[in-house]
């Protein structure tokens, strides 16, 4: 059997990388929340694969085997909802998007008979699938469906919801034409890694496909031990590589910001006037989001050399976000 030791230790230090990457970047802007979440519940599973096949801690299998097993089916979504918001400059989740927490719901309902039963009762069934496979491939999680359907159902929902990104990340790119200067510089190098970051993923819920086949149709285990110890070490791998990149190129979390030019009525501009028929409105002006961006950065400048806000002790940048109004993706950009 393949020594398996670090990869715990791999789980483990990409679940503290997401999670500092959250900590130092949330306020900046709040869709690393959905990327983190994303690499976290990754992290877990493959934690929980690894102690299934190759063996470990009996306990920790016992927490992880099947309680789990419903925030996995997160994955797609929190994929989904972190392109869509880098995207649109929006983090904020629609009353629509109740839809696509459904099958972690379902899931939840259907595995928690299993989940208030005693953590004895669990040890016994983590230590049985340690010293024999075939018992989790048979034993009864108190489902109203197969469970193994669950390791393929997870990374056929994945790829749906790639599918979907991918979608959205083509519409984005339609976005890049238009602009112009430094804009059209962070929107190219955010849709570049969004496509790298999506390839990626890609790669891994193949893997994961894999897996569940093997899972659900194969009966020798020790003829596929090797094959899943290669592939759950890529996989891992892969997924180093995404929190590492975002870790040392914070600017990729800024996103497509969207600045928008001050209403009309903001800027003193008449409303439209009305006559009997129709109304009559003024042509509208095509809005030069490079010159905003660059009127904001004067605007900044003046505040910091007049107001001398830095010198105040709890001074932080959040304080220039709340005088702008503007978000702060926006303001660090």
């Amino acid at each position: 059997m393949p020594d398996n030791s670090y990869i715990q230790s791999f789980s483990i230090f990409i679940i503290c990388l997401a999670t500092a990457i959250t900590f130092h970047n949330w306020k900046i802007n709040k869709n690393v929340i959905y990327l983190s979440l994303f690499l976290i519940i990754f992290s877990i599973s493959f934690e929980s694969y690894n102690l299934l096949i190759f063996g470990g801690n009996v306990n920790l299998l016992a927490i992880l085997l099947a309680n789990f097993g419903p925030l996995y089916f997160l994955s797609g979504p929190l994929l989904y909802f972190f392109v869509r918001s880098i995207t649109s400059d929006n983090s904020k989740l629609r009353k629509s998007d109740f839809w696509h927490f459904l099958p972690f719901t379902i899931n939840l309902i259907a595995i928690l008979p299993y989940m208030i039963t005693s953590f004895e009762y669990k040890v016994g069934i983590a230590s049985g699938t340690m010293q024999n496979f075939y018992e989790y491939k048979n034993y009864d999680f108190k489902l109203f469906y197969p469970h193994y359907i669950n390791n393929i159902g997870r990374a056929l929902q994945l790829i749906v919801y790639l599918a979907i990104s991918i979608s959205i990340l083509i519409k984005s790119y339609k976005k890049i034409k238009p602009k112009t200067g430094p804009l059209k510089k962070q929107f190219k190098y955010v849709y570049f890694w969004l496509f790298v970051f999506i390839l990626l993923v890609q790669i891994i819920s193949f893997i994961h496909i894999a897996v569940g086949y093997l899972f659900a149709t194969t009966n020798d285990l020790m003829l596929i031990r090797d094959l899943l110890f290669r592939l759950i070490n890529i996989a891992l791998i892969i997924y180093l590589i995404i929190p590492v990149f975002v870790l040392f190129n914070p600017k990729i979390l800024y996103g497509m910001p969207v600045f928008k030019a001050k209403t009309e009525e903001e800027n003193g501009v008449e409303k439209p006037t009305k006559t009997k028929n129709k109304v009559i409105e003024k042509p509208k002006e095509i809005i030069d989001e490079n010159s905003i961006v660059f009127q904001l950065t004067e605007d900044i400048m003046n505040y910091l050399n007049n107001e001398k806000p830095y010198l105040k002790p709890d001074f932080s940048i959040n304080d220039i976000c709340i005088y702008f109004n503007k978000p702060q993706n926006h303001i660090y950009y």
